[in-house]
């Protein structure tokens, strides 16, 4: 996590001593797949983070009728107190891919000062919150910003529906803060560039969260030797979960890959292995947690932790 402290850069000056806690959190939602997050690097250095999460419906209703500052602090605060519910667990972010959609808020984003090229690394940061979100029934946005070039920037977009203005004491002057929501609804009706992040369309194939896990790292180009040291299991566990993903992929959706040859085993599923990973790069809604109709309950006790922070300089 050093890198990441070195950019969570707004609580160095407002919340010092919360600092520690801050990070703790973070990476807890990070590790448990309940957060979402990308570093940009600039030659070789981190230059920017953004973290979102998804939060409680009822909770965001309750603040948006009275916004206040620092919500995202607020969550990453919750996130180490098992009895707060502000903050979804896995099976309900499941529930609510299935369902309504999420409430996704930004709890952090923020420019290391040493930027060289400010604007790439912006660019950067859109594409990777873009990118991480892939795969997400999302139903409602929500960024609060801090800073003068931030706050103009939200305000001349037009992308979000600005909800309050706040400004907040430092040392001895102030600095501006805004909080501006966006749905599906407004994003359609606008369109504005922030409708990407509302596309989806639901998963088909049923993977497991273990299953999922393996297809995402294979989707970086892990070997099944590393897949086995990075999952704890032999290399014949990983051949066999394989195995059984090709299975059911042919035994659900076999119109999906018309072109698999009918040739040996071993052959068919190399080249069945490589369509279906070109399948999830197209649909990553296979890799998002979903509460099928008959497994929703069973789901709530099926959680696999896994790292979700992408480092992305595009």
């Amino acid at each position: 996590m050093s890198m990441v402290a070195r950019l969570i850069t707004i609580y160095s000056f407002l919340f010092l001593h919360e600092l520690q806690p801050v990070l703790e959190g973070a990476a807890l939602l990070l590790r448990e797949r309940r957060g979402l997050g990308a570093i940009v690097l600039e030659d070789g250095e981190p230059r920017a983070f953004g973290m979102t999460t998804f939060a409680d419906e009822a909770l965001i209703d309750a603040y948006l009728a009275e916004a206040h500052p620092h919500l995202g602090r607020r969550l990453l605060l919750d996130a180490l107190n098992p009895h707060s519910s502000s903050i979804l667990q896995l099976h309900q972010i499941g529930e609510r891919n299935a369902g309504r959609g999420l409430q996704v808020v930004v709890v952090n984003c923020n420019m290391h000062p040493a930027t060289r090229d400010p604007g790439a690394v912006l660019g950067a940061v859109i594409a990777a919150n873009f990118h991480v979100h892939r795969g997400y029934r999302i139903a409602r946005y929500l960024n609060e910003v801090y800073g003068e070039m931030n706050v103009s920037i939200i305000e001349s977009s037009r992308s979000y529906e600005i909800r309050r203005i706040f400004e907040l004491p430092v040392g001895d002057g102030t600095i501006r803060s805004l909080v501006g929501t966006v749905t599906r609804e407004q994003a359609t009706a606008w369109s504005n560039p922030l409708l990407a992040l509302f596309a989806y369309s639901p998963p088909r194939l049923r993977f497991t969260p273990p299953e999922q896990r393996l297809l995402s790292e294979a989707l970086a180009g892990v070997t099944d030797e590393t897949l086995s040291a990075r999952l704890g299991v032999p290399v014949s566990a990983i051949k066999g979960r394989w195995s059984r993903i090709q299975e059911r992929v042919m035994r659900l959706a076999p119109e999906l890959f018309p072109n698999v040859p009918e040739a040996p085993r071993r052959g068919r599923g190399v080249q069945t292995r490589h369509l279906i990973l070109q399948y999830l790069r197209e649909h990553p809604s296979e890799l998002t947690p979903y509460a099928w109709p008959d497994t929703r309950i069973r789901q709530r006790h099926i959680q696999e932790p896994g790292a979700t922070i992408a480092r992305d300089r595009r």
